[in-house]
């Protein structure tokens, strides 16, 4: 699985170094015109006044970081919800075969021997 993320990032940037920046070029001749954003411009300068509070008062700045943080917590639980599926990296089978003249009994008490041994190894 970490392979196919992995090739999936790599073909991601190839894409978005080479042939995004073609399209744009293509698709805006025109160039881009810009509107003005009200709900984005009205987050920005309260963001601003907080950024310059923080700049000019350094000192309180962990203190209003923790503030916020803790503001946070009744999410908590929720963020530990499993997004992946689960992969059973760490399982091991193992497959012995055996003679075909031993008995069913023969082999059933040999294989927590041998369950035993690969126990020993475990990390």
């Amino acid at each position: 699985m970490a392979d196919t993320v992995a090739i999936a990032l790599v073909g991601a940037l190839i894409l978005t170094l080479t042939l995004i920046p073609v399209l744009c070029a293509y698709w805006f001749k025109r160039g881009v015109h810009e509107r003005v954003n009200k709900p984005f411009e009205w987050v920005r300068d309260r963001y601003a006044v907080q950024l310059e509070w923080c700049l000019d008062h350094p000192k309180n700045d962990p203190a209003r970081r923790h503030l916020d943080s803790s503001s946070h917590t009744p999410a908590g639980p929720f963020y530990r919800r499993r997004v992946y599926a689960h992969l059973d990296e760490g399982a091991l089978w193992v497959r012995a075969t055996m003679p075909y003249t031993v008995s069913f009994e023969t082999a059933s008490n040999f294989s927590p021997q041998v369950r035993n041994i690969l126990l020993k190894y475990q990390w």
